[in-house]
């Protein structure tokens, strides 16, 4: 199975979170939308400063990453602002 790899970019830090790998962009995007809903971290605090990018496809059984580097959607949009 081909499964994306994502970060969240930090845009005042200007740097990646540790990437995570999803089977869908759908999908990592509710994490982060679970994320930001449950408060207590930065991004929930100001969702402006951050964006969802897809930075690979990873292939589960050969082990082969494909680089790509994709703005998914801005934390601003999913915290509704």
């Amino acid at each position: 199975m081909i499964k994306g790899l994502y970060a969240i970019y930090d845009k005042k830090a200007e740097m990646y979170s540790e990437p995570k790998p999803a089977p869908t962009d759908g999908v990592f995007i509710r994490m982060v939308s679970d994320m930001i809903a449950e408060g207590n971290n930065q991004i929930a605090s100001h969702p402006q400063d951050f964006a969802v990018y897809k930075i690979a496809e990873w292939a589960e059984i050969t082990g082969h990453i494909e680089p790509t580097l994709k703005e998914i959607c801005d934390c601003q949009i999913l915290k509704g602002e």
